[in-house]
């Protein structure tokens, strides 16, 4: 299986909690869970870009290794020497959004696409940097290794 690899050419946005409200419809009160706009947006802009690299391949069969960068807008607020040494690598982002939120928001949005679940992610590696042009790097391949649903012990 050929690896599926893509860039995001927009700022990285993380998975956002699930929210709740409550909603009064027709005599009845009920608790409405829903994603937060700007995670599903996200979320269907890297579908998008995960389904062109798939160029109608099937999704990888077992165990996959993700790598991700996400490059992020360095902060307008900054002062020119900050901005520099940012752009230069030297200021990483140690601020929100965390690593695990922005991986979270890629590998669920690839489910069903590159992959059939998230849950075959079984080697991941993510950096934050701060970049002119912010985007998200995706690269994942499928591993020779044994998932855990194998029914038989594999012949030598």
């Amino acid at each position: 299986m050929t690896p599926v690899h893509f860039v995001v050419d927009m700022a990285p946005v993380a998975k956002g909690r699930a929210r709740s409200r409550v909603v009064k419809a027709k005599g009845r009160t009920f608790v409405s869970h829903y994603t937060p706009p700007e995670t599903r947006d996200w979320e269907a802009t890297v579908a998008r870009y995960a389904r062109a690299a798939m160029a109608g391949r099937e999704p990888i069969a077992g165990p996959v290794e993700l790598l991700t960068v996400f490059l992020l807008p360095v902060p307008a607020s900054w002062p020119n020497w900050k901005r520099r040494l940012a752009l230069e690598g030297l200021v990483v982002p140690t601020t929100k959004p965390d690593w695990d939120n922005l991986g979270k928001a890629v590998a669920d949005a690839m489910n069903g696409i590159a992959w059939a679940d998230d849950t075959q992610v079984v080697d991941c590696f993510t950096r934050k940097r701060y970049a002119a042009m912010p985007c998200a790097v995706v690269y994942a391949k499928p591993l020779d290794l044994l998932p855990a649903q194998v029914s038989r012990r594999p012949t030598a």
